[in-house]
């Protein structure tokens, strides 16, 4: 299966030059931003792993729209493998352009920033860029990075906390350590960048007739709306495909996303692993959060499945039904 994400294409110089993953934090915020000035460095890609750039911040958190801030940006060049020729890269990036971005609080290449001799303030706070794509541009990449961002939840949340609590928008989230099964899946989803959070308030923004009432809202609340198992279920009717629900192992492939109703009647969902179980059913383990943290565990027809999903990332938007 390959998924296809409308928002941005990780750009990061030096994840490609060792073909590792982005590390992940919990100190990562996107923002929208038109390039105001860029300056190439000499040896982009082979002396030096960023350029220098002005951006003017147009969407994104409060504190930090309207702020002009000098960042470096990755010379990404040097590796397209994973990456969507369509989405631009150092070479193709204009002045006036909007950049979609997503910044972080720990240096992706400190040998650049050490360098350069600055580092980035935005009100009031250092922040890095983690990866940078023409605002819009497709990006292809597959059920493996979705899965192992779920994967890597496992002994990193080991609370289940269905607290409310308010936090940012978008890409906000409470503390890595706790959370509820619906935040698995909005955590691996931004691993591939798609975040949940805005394009469930985005949606619900829109249609918000069409999303359950349960809770007695009279609109939608970014704090919260993204981590309700029954909006993630119409969110993915909505934009995804929506698969029968089968008996049959087999249907279910990595990536996949699946939904319950325990015997108390609570929702509950979870990621299909690309692992199996160890007794030769062919039976996907699933990653999930049911009350001790994130596990994968072979629990897939343990409890009445309900929903079946598989994301596509390509033209969503288009594909909603009204």
């Amino acid at each position: 299966m390959r998924l296809r994400n409308v928002s941005r294409v990780v750009l990061g110089a030096l994840v490609c030059l060792l073909g590792g993953a982005a590390q992940a934090s919990a100190n990562l915020v996107h923002v929208e931003a038109r390039l105001l000035s860029v300056d190439r460095a000499p040896g982009c890609g082979v002396f030096a792993w960023s350029s220098p750039a002005v951006y003017l911040i147009l969407r994104g958190p409060p504190d930090m729209v309207g702020k002009t801030v000098e960042l470096l940006i990755p010379c990404v060049e040097m590796s397209r493998r994973g990456f969507s020729r369509d989405a631009g890269d150092l070479r193709s990036f204009k002045v006036g352009d909007e950049h979609d971005l997503e910044l972080s609080g720990n240096s992706p290449s400190p040998f650049d920033y050490a360098r350069w001799g600055k580092s980035p303030v935005i009100a009031g706070k250092k922040w890095y860029v983690a990866a940078a794509s023409l605002h819009g541009a497709a990006v292809v990449a597959d059920d493996v990075t979705v899965v192992r961002a779920a994967r890597s939840q496992v002994g990193v949340t080991i609370h289940y906390d269905p607290s409310y609590a308010r936090i940012a928008y978008p890409m906000g989230d409470v503390p890595l350590e706790r959370g509820v099964c619906a935040d698995v899946i909005v955590r691996a989803f931004r691993a591939d960048g798609i975040d949940l959070q805005r394009r469930v308030h985005e949606d619900m923004a829109a249609h918000f007739a069409l999303y359950p009432h349960t809770w007695g809202l009279r609109g939608p609340d970014t704090n919260i709306d993204h981590r309700r198992v029954p909006n993630l279920e119409t969110f993915f009717r909505r934009l995804g495909d929506e698969l029968a629900v089968t008996a049959t192992a087999q249907d279910y492939q990595a990536g996949d996303i699946v939904s319950w109703r325990l015997p108390n009647g609570l929702a509950h969902i979870g990621l299909v692993s690309d692992r199996m179980a160890g007794d030769g059913s062919g039976r996907p383990l699933m990653i999930h959060n049911i009350g001790a943290g994130a596990q994968e565990e072979d629990v897939l027809f343990a409890w009445k499945v309900v929903g079946h999903f598989r994301w596509k990332f390509e033209h969503a938007g288009e594909r909603a039904r009204q």
